[in-house]
């Protein structure tokens, strides 16, 4: 939380100078969300999975199987 409102700041500090535009503040700031959900999937303090899950899925490690998820995150900048 506190490092979004680091990188928002300073985008909008680019912007005021003209350094920076909306578009690209916001596909930096989604960009970064991005990382840090993917973050959180792979080294997030989630409860284990069950033995019956690990059994069928052949992993302890909740929330990552075919990595599908994972690769589904992304952002997308949209002004209307």
């Amino acid at each position: 939380k506190h490092k979004v409102r680091i990188l928002m700041l300073g985008g909008l500090r680019r912007m005021i100078v003209g350094r920076e535009t909306m578009r690209g503040m916001l596909g930096k700031a989604g960009e970064f969300m991005v990382g840090a959900i993917k973050d959180s999937i792979r080294n997030g303090d989630w409860a284990p999975n069950k033995p019956r899950t690990i059994a069928v899925k052949g992993s302890s490690k909740p929330l990552i199987d075919t990595a599908q998820m994972m690769n589904s995150v992304s952002a997308k900048v949209v002004i209307r």
